[in-house]
């Protein structure tokens, strides 16, 4: 794992760990490319416009609610820091975010991208806590993670990290276990002692 701020997030172990950790609007069945419910419904309501309607309840693994304000300060926060690398590039239509009120987010973008809803699965859109996160730092990889995914960051060791069920997740994937315990090795020779 290379990095725990999703912003930074550019191999497959860091995305597979933000997936389970962050919320996104969005989200995918692994092989699948239809998009399916994750912190909100989206609809097209032009082909400028995508309105996002979160859900009710929603909450941070450090208590803390989960609103619109959020959203847009998650997603304006990867596309201002725009790690060579990361998916935030996939965003690049977005001219804009407006939120009428604490469950509502308006995409406005600058061209009619159909592939923006695809965008909003990605680890760059990973809703983060704006109460936390710095606008213009990205966490180092010893900031323990505040996300609302199926699972909360509990335990960070050189060699393993464990991450428990998040209760209070709301969303199309809740953890199927309790605990997952990620370890890490040096190198194959390790793994088969």
């Amino acid at each position: 794992v290379t990095a725990l701020d999703p912003v930074a997030v550019t191999d497959s172990m860091s995305t597979t760990l933000s997936s389970a950790l962050f919320q996104r609007l969005m989200t995918l069945d692994p092989g699948k490319t239809a998009l399916k419910q994750d912190a909100a419904e989206c609809v097209r309501v032009s082909p400028l416009l995508l309105q996002c309607t979160l859900r009710a309840g929603l909450k941070f693994s450090n208590g803390h609610d989960l609103t619109s304000s959020d959203v847009k300060f998650s997603i304006n926060r990867a596309l201002r820091l725009g790690v060579e690398g990361s998916s935030a590039r996939q965003l690049a239509a977005l001219s804009s975010i407006d939120t009428p009120d604490d469950l509502t987010v308006d995409f406005n973008l600058s061209w009619p991208d159909y592939q923006f809803g695809q965008a909003l699965t990605e680890p760059a859109a990973s809703i983060v806590d704006e109460d936390v996160y710095d606008p213009d730092t990205i966490r180092g990889v010893g900031d323990a993670p505040v996300g609302s995914g199926p699972f909360w960051l509990s335990g960070s060791y050189t060699d393993k990290l464990y991450l428990r069920q998040f209760r209070l997740y709301n969303g199309y994937t809740p953890a199927a276990s309790e605990l997952l315990v990620l370890r890490f090795f040096p190198d194959s020779a390790a793994i088969e002692e």
